[in-house]
């Protein structure tokens, strides 16, 4: 998932749940932003 915005955005479609976990454990060990990168990069493709 390190390596695949797009795989995460079908994660986050499919499995929402096992995206927050990912999420959740780059945020423990100290990587913040990768939600909100997403996030805007996914806003931006939908429009």
């Amino acid at each position: 998932m390190d390596s695949s915005q797009d795989f995460r955005h079908t994660m986050n479609t499919r499995f929402p749940s096992v995206l927050e976990v990912y999420y959740k454990a780059n945020e423990w060990d100290g990587n913040y932003g990768i939600r909100e990168k997403d996030r805007e990069v996914w806003a931006v493709k939908s429009k």
